[in-house]
C-alpha cells in the first residue's frame, strides 16, 4: 500500500482540504457564495455573504474580502468566484 500525498496540483479540492486545516483558534472567513463542497471544509468558518437583495457583483464581493480582513486572521475568497464567476483585477485585490 503507498501512501498518497495532496498538493495543489492535483486538483482545486485538495488544495482547499489543506487549506483549511489551519490552527482552529485562527479565526477564518470565507467569501461567499462559494460552492457547498468549499463551505464544508471550512465548516468552523464565519461565511460573508450578500445581505441585502441586489445582485452581486465584483465590488461587493471586495467590500465584504476587505471587511472580511479587518477582523479574520486568514479569508478564503475565489477567484474568479465559484459559482457566480465574478473575477477581481490583481490590483484590486493587493
Amino acid at each position: 500500500m503507498t501512501s498518497r500525498t495532496c498538493s495543489p496540483a492535483a486538483g482545486v479540492t485538495e488544495f482547499l482540504v489543506l487549506l483549511a486545516r489551519p490552527p482552529r483558534t485562527s479565526r477564518v472567513a470565507v467569501i461567499t457564495p462559494e460552492y457547498t463542497e468549499t463551505m464544508r471544509f471550512f465548516s468552523y468558518a464565519d461565511f460573508h455573504a450578500r445581505t441585502d437583495d441586489v445582485r452581486d457583483t465584483p465590488g461587493l464581493r471586495l467590500k465584504r474580502l476587505w471587511a472580511a480582513m479587518r477582523t479574520h486572521d486568514h479569508v478564503v475568497l475565489s477567484n474568479p468566484s465559484n459559482p457566480l464567476g465574478h473575477y477581481l483585477p490583481r490590483a484590486q485585490l493587493i
